[in-house]
């Protein structure tokens, strides 16, 4: 693995754990096994090396877990299952429930940083827009009924996933996240698995 790979990869999962502020270019070269001067070489600043790291975060997201759930799906709805299947898997890859990246880079950063928050709310706005695209096509196909706009719906499954990942995280358990999906297969009347 390449200098700057192993920087993003180690980067990301102490930005994830300990958050921005508590992240410090030390702890990423220490962890890296390189010094500072050539952490800084790749990544002059942290903000530059957060930025990388939301962003491949995100490019990672997009492309395992958001776009793959609906490949090969032979409807929107079937899409939409895998993809609850797909985010349970990315929360606890690392056997405990790690929250969103993108949450909570937004949360820490909204009120210290905003111009840096922006950039991890700016994704969760296109995964938003990606998922009600999926939704609206799903309706247009009859796949997904619902008295609901699109707009609602994925309103409606994000704050519910917010909600279900804080209090998983504060238990310890995926006991939340599970009720949050059975109700969400509920509200589109989905069959438990």
């Amino acid at each position: 693995m390449n200098t700057d790979k192993k920087i993003l990869n180690e980067a990301i999962i102490l930005f994830r754990k300990n958050g921005y502020h508590a992240t410090s270019m030390n702890m990423v070269s220490e962890a890296c096994g390189i010094s500072k001067g050539n952490l800084t070489y790749h990544y002059p600043t942290k903000e530059e090396l957060f930025k990388e790291c939301i962003h491949a975060s995100a490019t990672y997201f997009k492309k395992y877990v958001l776009f793959s759930s609906f490949e090969n799906q032979p409807s929107e709805l079937d899409g939409l299952i895998n993809f609850f299947k797909n985010v349970k898997t990315w929360l606890t890859y690392e056997g405990k429930i790690i929250g969103c990246t993108f949450s909570n880079a937004a949360i820490e950063l909204r009120h210290s940083n905003s111009d840096l928050a922006e950039i991890p709310i700016n994704y969760l706005r296109e995964f938003k827009t990606t998922l009600k695209e999926k939704i609206e096509s799903g309706q247009n196909n009859k796949n997904i009924v619902s008295k609901e706009s699109a707009d609602v719906m994925v309103e409606d499954l994000f704050l519910g996933y917010e909600g279900a990942v804080v209090y998983s995280r504060i238990e310890n358990s995926l006991k939340c996240f599970d009720l949050y999906i059975n109700r969400t297969y509920k509200y589109f009347k989905i069959k438990s698995p």
